[in-house]
């Protein structure tokens, strides 16, 4: 990780060489020789790494290298603080300050000259001691190699991103008989094993291929919390949104809820990783008996709780793998290309390996992932052999050393977004977006000259997904990741990492604990007692539903270096200090789901701030000194120069969002220019001024009031905007409008009135692959002519009443992969169309006329020829995938 510190060490360094060292007179040439002494010294941190586990002095080098890089990202930050305090007075009081503090200027300006130099002097005494400890570079020859092995690796990966199953197909065929056979009653069958030797891996394909005998089915991952669980089946079985899944409290009634809902239906519950007892008597009233061949599918490593479960049924025991299902493990991830086999000189080596992972999957896929990015020779392989203790017989703390074989050998760009992860909690899946975004703001994304940030922040997303360290839990319709977590033995390994590197703390046990005066990030997972040491060093706040963020004003002051701030879901935050102006560092603010109703107005002092996070914020109040959500001013953001993302109100399916009202100079004198994402706003007097200004705006999210008038002029404005590629509009739409969606890549249209068919108007866009029609068109038919929506691989068709019909001519939808009909009450017979269409993988129907489920029922169905055909899977019931 000191790679990492220093890397991003670096990467401050040349940013601030670009737009600041040249104003201290001789400053530049400085800052420029630590940059290149960094750069020499970065090439022996990796080979260091490796060593210092086992030898106190080179980790204590390697301590010493990393503090040094704090010191240098300190004296940046601490000087571009000033710079920012001082150009952020105004007024004649302001401009007098401005005066006096020139001088003061000098004195800061000298000081960070002498700052540098003693780092400087630092590190030539650190890079000296490098020699005596016999610290030496890594092999240049390697490290090129290493990358095409990589890239190779990633072009080759599963697309659909689940594990590979090796060994396991006639378990898989024998789970998924007693799921759909078997006795009437409602039974409970618990997969179990320890920890790495694949039983959710074993649960999801049983899940996949049984769930489709069942009406309703639902996956979740179970938390420590029953009344977390509990809330999951909420959602997924009584199809509640978050916001009303929040304010259930009480166990019983959400117990019997679900209970009522599922009486007398077949279903199918999965519920992967339980550890307790007291978890299944928790919520077993949830789950009643009506004798329909119900089931419910546990995974778990304690077998008192299968049996506990249902005495009645002996659960399922996944063994290890053997010799030969253990080697094609291994050589399936060592060697991703085709043929995936490994060459003569290295099976003896190979057979090695797989002896020492003792025929557990987790282990053999972390060697697996970590050979193939090593030079495939018998002198690499022996070496990586030799270097590591294989006794994996002591449980988790060696399956632990097993997966943190992979950290080690990632990237130093990668290292940092890892540990990241481990500041969540364990139980919670993490939103990609926010993740991503927090990525951006702490500065671990690296500039790439011809990819946006979030692009490079999803490739190193794929990155950590394809290696097994980070896990999938949730993807859209169009296979993208949603949801994610890290798995818990991981985690639990990598937050020691963390806290010993002071790259987090995770809820200090003694708030008072001295280690938080330097403490470079806290995640508080529960309540700080106010008292806590000063967190003057601190770059980042997260906080999670339960805690109590350190945000009192006296403290806030002491805050001053913070890039980011996350309160999402801390429904105790009602409101912010004035003192949030002075954060002028700040890149990022989360107050999603928090109960803050007003802003105070010294936020628009927050100058670099980037992501600005307001979604659900309602029911405001009126307050002297605070800017109320409803009336967020331009005047507010007209600073924030370096807004990308601003997200206000709020979105429920089937339902009007609660949009934001902002004024009519709302982006006016391009203020908003860098914004690339706004939603939910009002349509008003802005869009004609100021929209046509965010020419970088690539998403928005915008409701059409009636109040506004026509909708030809909000459509014309949005033609304007050449880089947006993912449009949401709500509100009544007179017609669509020509050239207004060309360049779009995902539209949604949301109770829109259409009179007219919108596949006449739509059918035409080469670049669109995702649409979605909710309660948007009033006629019976939809027609697509041949060679319609040429790329379109998402089609969404939900409350469309009137529908009788979905005429698709041959060659339209040629790339359609998921095709989903929800609510539509008198559409009786699957679109004829779909028989032609050899790319489509699933077509899901939601709360349909009872002829449409009927009609492709499996041999017997009057569609059924339909469906067979493509090779269809055919949902029923609307059942949240609760993918981890």
């Amino acid at each position: 990780m000191a790679e990492a510190a220093i890397g991003f060490a670096l990467g401050r360094l040349a940013l601030f060489l670009e737009e600041e060292a040249r104003s201290i007179h001789g400053f530049r040439e400085k800052v420029e020789a630590v940059e290149r002494k960094l750069r020499g010294i970065q090439c022996f941190l990796k080979n260091a790494d490796g060593r210092s586990a086992g030898d106190s002095k080179i980790e204590h080098w390697v301590t010493e290298m990393r503090q040094v890089a704090y010191e240098i990202e300190d004296v940046i930050d601490l000087f571009v603080l000033e710079v920012e305090s001082y150009y952020n007075r105004k007024g004649l009081k302001g401009r007098a300050k401005r005066s006096a503090h020139k001088l003061k200027e000098i004195v800061e300006r000298r000081e960070i000259n002498s700052k540098i130099e003693k780092i400087n002097k630092k590190i030539e005494e650190i890079n000296q001691s490098r020699v005596d400890l016999d610290i030496r570079s890594i092999d240049e020859g390697g490290e090129p190699r290493r990358g095409i092995l990589l890239e190779a690796r990633r072009r080759d990966s599963c697309e659909d991103g689940e594990h590979d199953v090796v060994g396991l197909e006639e378990k898989i065929n024998e789970l998924v008989k007693r799921l759909v056979e078997g006795e009437g009653r409602r039974c409970v069958i618990s997969v179990v094993g320890q920890v790495g030797v694949g039983k959710t891996v074993l649960a999801r394909k049983v899940y996949n291929r049984a769930k489709s005998s069942f009406g309703s089915a639902a996956w979740i991952h179970v938390s420590t919390h029953p009344n977390e669980v509990l809330r999951e089946l909420c959602k997924a079985v009584l199809l509640l949104p978050a916001h009303e899944t929040e304010k259930l409290v009480e166990a019983h009634e959400m117990r019997l809820r679900i209970a009522r809902k599922l009486m007398g239906k077949k279903y199918l519950v999965v519920l992967d990783d339980v550890w307790e007892n007291e978890t299944w008597d928790a919520i077993r009233g949830a789950f009643p008996d009506g004798n329909s061949r119900s089931r419910v599918l546990i995974t778990t490593q304690n077998e008192e709780v299968a049996k506990h479960a249902d005495t009645h049924t002996p659960p399922y025991r996944i063994p290890l793998l053997d010799q030969r299902d253990s080697y094609k493990l291994l050589c399936k991830h060592a060697f991703p290309a085709s043929p995936q086999s490994c060459p003569q000189e290295l099976q003896s080596l190979a057979n090695d390996i797989v002896a020492k992972c003792g025929g557990l999957p987790l282990a053999l896929v972390a060697v697996g992932r970590i050979l193939s990015g090593r030079e495939p020779t018998v002198v690499a392989w022996k070496d990586f052999v030799d270097g590591f203790n294989w006794d994996i017989t002591q449980g988790k703390a060696e399956i632990s050393r097993i997966l943190t074989m992979g950290f080690d050998d990632l990237h130093y760009d990668l290292k940092p977004c890892l540990l990241y992860c481990c500041a969540f909690p364990g139980d919670s899946e993490i939103r990609v977006k926010r993740l991503l975004r927090l990525w951006i703001a702490e500065g671990f994304v690296k500039k790439q000259e011809d990819r946006r940030p979030d692009a490079v922040a999803m490739h190193y997303l794929n990155e950590l997904v394809a290696r097994n360290l980070i896990q999938p839990c949730k993807r859209n319709s169009s296979g993208e990741i949603k949801s994610c977590r890290v798995h818990d033995v991981l985690r639990v390994t990598l937050a020691v990492t963390a806290k010993k590197q002071n790259f987090f703390q995770i809820d200090p046990i003694t708030p008072n604990n001295c280690d938080l005066l330097n403490c470079r990030r806290l995640a508080t997972h529960r309540r700080l007692e106010e008292k806590t040491c000063s967190l003057q060093n601190a770059r980042s706040i997260l906080s999670f539903p339960e805690s109590k963020p350190p945000l009192w004003s006296d403290q806030i002051k002491n805050f001053k270096l913070l890039r980011v701030l996350d309160l999402e879901g801390v429904r105790s935050v009602e409101k912010l200090p004035v003192e949030i102006g002075d954060l002028v560092l700040l890149i990022y603010l989360g107050l999603r789901h928090t109960s803050i109703e007003t802003l105070p107005r010294s936020v628009k002092k927050l100058s670099n701030l980037q992501t600005l996070d307001l979604r659900t914020s309602a029911n405001v109040r009126l307050s002297h000194s605070k800017v109320p959500l409803k009336y967020f001013k331009a005047k507010h953001v007209a600073k924030m120069t370096n807004l990308r993302h601003l997200y206000f109100g709020s979105r429920s399916r089937g339902e009007l969002f609660n949009a934001m009202e902002v004024p009519e100079d709302f982006g006016v004198r391009c203020s908003l220019k860098e914004l690339q994402t706004l939603s939910y706003v009002k349509a008003g007097g802005w869009v004609e001024k100021g929209l046509c200004t965010m020419t970088n705006l690539r998403k928005l999210g915008m409701q059409v009031p009636k109040a506004y008038g026509s909708s030809r002029s909000a459509l014309g404005a949005i033609a304007q905007l050449g880089q947006l590629h993912s449009l949401y509009l709500q509100g009544e739409l007179e017609n669509l409008l020509d050239g207004a969606f060309v360049k779009l890549t995902k539209l949604t249209l949301d109770s829109s009135c259409l009179h007219g068919d919108p596949f006449s108007g739509l059918q035409t866009l080469q670049l669109l692959k995702s649409l979605r029609l909710i309660n948007a068109y009033g006629g019976n038919t939809l027609c697509c002519s041949g060679g319609g929506f040429p790329c379109l691989e998402v089609l969404n068709l939900e409350n469309l009443k009137n529908l009788r019909d979905v005429v698709m001519e041959s060659g339209a939808f040629r790339q359609l992969k998921f095709m989903r009909i929800a609510s539509c009450g008198n559409l009786h017979m699957i679109p004829r169309g779909l028989v032609s269409i050899s790319s489509l993988q699933e077509l899901r129907l939601v709360d349909m006329a009872a002829l449409l489920p009927d009609g492709v029922q499996p041999n017997m169905g009057t569609d059924w020829h339909i469906t067979k055909a493509t090779q269809l899977t055919i949902f029923t019931k609307q059942v949240p995938q609760f993918r981890c």
